[in-house]
């Protein structure tokens, strides 16, 4: 009997034996796989965003590079930190290391090769100068669109993200192991793929000095005439993409896209009138009076000539921006001619820009509104209840400009990948013909005497010859005592052979173009001082 229980006991202890043995050998392959996943550490250095270029693929960001230098707690790396750096960032960084961790700091020079010490060139998202921030836009802290076209264009530009990373080894307890071996991942040259807009820096820059020169608060936009593609878009005040933060609780509204705030309309808008009646078949030799004021429906609306302007064609009447003409005219013409060229403009419209990049729904009385004919006096010179960007007028004069048709503006050329090879949108399909080409020359006969003898003298350019139309919009609005008016100058350059429609909205300008006009001019001949208006 005790033979057997030896036995058994022996037995058992065999088998006992073999399962630890196996339960050993499955414990000790898992602690050792688990071992090798958890002795590296990766840290993201630095990441990339997919970048927006103009027509001619020149970047809009990512235009420069910062030296970025990223030193891990090795005794090599911290005596050369010790030594090359100085005050407060010298105390963050040699903190951060005796902690046993990474550091990253931008230096001014390539440092000498060190072990744990890895230098990098990373593209620095926005410049503090930075052209057509309003379009562009900004990311937040996560590097997602918040406006602009970064939003607009969010998973294209997402799709060429970049990083950098380095992988480190560490011991046990997660501390990174001096002099072991550093893997460094770069992929951030895969942000030289993005988005490409119409936009032409070199305009973009002219325009951009002379605004901001100019105006305080305003907005100008620059298409071309033959495309409606969008060559400069610029809205003062502007903003550091890199510290939007500073801005947001600023009275000035710099986050505000003008180029996409409808506004009060103010003259501009005659061209509207001028255009419904030459399509009903009025000749621009046909007279009215002007004696300073007209009444309608015992509602007196005054000229800015307050002595009148006495008996004027419509070529006269547009020089001198006389309020009583183009309200007798609409009233002879009546409200429907005037209401349906302004749809047909598109001033009832949002305005698509690029996909999901649009402007406002323009602002128009209605048309049983219209049935009074105060309604229709005030409609007839850009008064009353008719808001409009100046994307909206741009697209009116640029109609004026291609001998009738109408051209949606555009503001997306097309996508690029990361070998520079360009794919090119569709081009906006144009909106039709607004009016005959006999109206659009009338037009552009009227536009002309406006520069060259009307309101719109102080936008005569230096070379060559300019037309437009000026704008003074009443808005109600009541600021330190006085009016707040809305200075417009709309129109087109070289006069002769029209190549950008050029529109220029100043925020309490002045009358009559007083700030906008001026403006127009400066644009128009630094354009072809570059040679670019030939």
């Amino acid at each position: 009997m005790r033979r057997r229980l030896t036995a058994l006991i022996a037995v058992l202890a065999v088998v006992l034996t073999g399962l630890c043995v196996r339960l050993y050998g499955l414990m000790g392959g898992s602690l050792q796989q688990a071992a090798q996943q958890q002795s590296t550490r990766r840290e993201t250095v630095a990441v990339s965003r997919g970048t927006v270029y103009d027509r001619y693929l020149q970047p809009l960001v990512n235009r420069t590079y910062r030296k970025q230098v990223t030193v891990a707690p090795f005794a090599d790396g911290v005596t050369l930190m010790e030594r090359t750096l100085k005050g407060a960032e010298r105390h963050r960084v040699m903190a951060l290391l005796r902690r046993g961790e990474c550091a990253t700091v931008v230096s001014d020079t390539w440092l000498s090769p060190t072990v744990g010490v890895t230098q990098l060139r990373v593209p620095c998202r926005y410049e503090q100068d930075a052209l057509a921030c309003h379009v562009v836009g900004y990311t937040d802290g996560e590097n997602n669109g918040v406006s602009g076209m970064e939003k607009a264009f969010d998973e294209v530009l997402e799709a060429y993200r970049g990083e950098a990373s380095v992988v480190y080894a560490v011991d046990a307890l997660g501390r990174i192991i001096d002099s072991a071996d550093l893997q460094l991942t770069n992929t951030l040259s895969n942000a030289a793929g993005g988005i490409v807009l119409t936009l032409d820096a070199q305009i973009q820059r002219i325009a951009q000095q002379a605004v901001c020169e100019y105006l305080e608060r305003g907005a100008v936009v620059i298409t071309d005439v033959a495309s409606g593609d969008v060559l400069a878009s610029v809205s003062v005040p502007v903003y550091d993409q890199n510290a939007v933060e500073q801005v947001l609780d600023d009275a000035r509204a710099p986050l505000l896209d003008r180029t996409r705030t409808n506004y009060d309309l103010g003259s501009v808008f005659k061209i509207i009138t001028a255009a419904a009646a030459l399509e009903q078949g009025v000749p621009t030799t046909q007279t009215y009076r002007c004696d300073g004021f007209v009444e309608v429906d015992q509602h007196r609306f005054h000229c800015h000539n307050p002595l009148g302007d006495g008996e004027q064609t419509m070529t006269q009447a547009m020089a001198n921006s006389c309020n009583c003409y183009f309200i007798q005219l609409a009233l002879d013409i009546g409200a429907t001619a005037v209401y349906d060229m302004a749809v047909k403009a598109g001033f009832s419209d949002a305005l698509t820009l690029a996909k999901g990049y649009v402007t406002p729904t323009a602002v128009l009385p209605s048309r049983r509104d219209l049935s009074a004919d105060a309604a229709l006096a005030n409609f007839a010179i850009g008064q009353g209840d008719l808001l409009a960007t100046p994307y909206h007028v741009a697209t009116l004069v640029g109609a004026v400009a291609s001998d009738g048709v109408r051209h949606t503006p555009s503001l997306f050329y097309g996508t690029v990948d990361k070998e520079g090879e360009l794919t090119k949108a569709p081009g906006q399909a144009e909106a039709g013909r607004l009016f005959s080409s006999e109206t659009a020359a009338q037009l552009r006969l009227m536009l002309e005497t406006v520069v060259k003898e009307g309101t719109g003298t102080a936008a005569s350019t230096s070379e060559r010859t300019a037309a437009g139309k000026t704008g003074t919009a009443q808005t109600g609005w009541v600021q330190n005592g006085q009016e707040v008016v809305q200075s417009w100058f709309a129109g087109y350059y070289p006069a002769e052979d029209p190549q950008y429609v050029i529109t220029v909205l100043s925020e309490n300008g002045g009358v009559n173009g007083k700030t906008a006009a001026p403006l127009f001019a400066k644009i128009a001949d630094e354009l072809f001082y570059a040679g670019l208006a030939e």
